[in-house]
């Protein structure tokens, strides 16, 4: 067995956003549907997409880790997640480790920086 940690979402990880709502029932067969169709990758360890519900209320992260998939599920009893602007130039919203931070537990995002 190995010594290595599980179930982290860490700063070396690339952040990507879904531009639009997604159906929250969707779980990882969808998801992964929606990563290789609109942004037209494949799950990789170093990548996580971000995907938010119709009422904001909801996020769902998903990403590859060792031999399998991982699904986080974050859901706000009050209040919305508040999201960065899309960059029409990048055609894609990223974010840094430290913003995803705060999206996930419901804060404003500090800056609208893409971050390379």
């Amino acid at each position: 067995m190995s010594s290595g940690s599980v179930f982290q979402l860490k700063g070396s990880i690339h952040y990507h956003i879904c531009t639009h709502p997604v159906d929250m029932r969707k779980n990882f067969r969808g998801l992964m549907g929606i990563v290789s169709s609109e942004f037209g990758k494949r799950l990789e360890s170093d990548h996580a997409y971000i995907f938010v519900g119709k009422n904001k209320r909801t996020v769902k992260v998903i990403r590859r880790e060792g031999s399998g998939l991982l699904l986080y599920v974050r859901k706000l009893d009050e209040g919305s997640f508040c999201f960065p602007r899309y960059d029409p130039e990048r055609n894609e919203v990223r974010i840094s480790y430290a913003n995803f931070v705060l999206l996930v537990m419901g804060q404003r995002i500090i800056s609208e920086t893409y971050p390379e």
